[in-house]
């Protein structure tokens, strides 16, 4: 893979450092809720989402959106994948806090999806999503879909950790 630079430094540029930087320093601060081995696999899962999308959706036949400022992949678009991981954390902290029950936890998938979306526009009016084809309403379910899929995946690691506490 080659990763080309920017073509200019600009606003998207900015935006995912510094979102970046603010979502690592939070991270870091919150008192620890995860042992080491599922706080990585947390961590992970959210880069492994976007990932998987973002190449499925931009690529040919789709082509739905391009990132940053060019349909190249830049090295700024790793940081972007990087900018995942402290959501990705800080939802399942959310979560594993309050511990919902079944109908409260679709009352917080529906928000934290809307949220996402909102999210999603600010990083479209600051340049680092650019849509060929795509409507900022098609994201919420898949926000959901995947928000369900990733309390899903952290229910069965939580459970194995607790049986065999590693």
């Amino acid at each position: 893979m080659i990763l080309f630079p920017p073509e200019r430094f600009d606003a998207n540029e900015w935006f995912i450092f510094i979102v970046s930087l603010i979502g690592y320093s939070l991270m870091w601060m919150l008192p620890k809720r995860f042992p080491p081995s599922m706080g990585l696999l947390i961590s992970l899962v959210p880069l492994l989402f976007a990932k998987i999308f973002d190449t499925i959706l931009s690529l040919p036949p789709f082509e739905m959106y391009y990132v940053n400022d060019t349909n190249k992949m830049e090295w700024i678009d790793l940081f972007l994948y990087l900018m995942y991981l402290p959501f990705g954390y800080f939802f399942l902290y959310a979560y594993d806090w309050f511990r919902p029950k079944p109908v409260r936890t679709v009352a917080i998938l529906t928000l934290t999806s809307m949220l996402a979306v909102l999210f999603e526009w600010i990083t479209v009016k600051v340049g680092v999503f650019h849509y060929t084809g795509w409507q900022i309403y098609y994201s919420l379910p898949v926000y959901i879909t995947v928000q369900s899929l990733y309390i899903i995946l952290y229910e069965h690691m939580n459970r194995e950790y607790i049986r065999t506490k590693r």
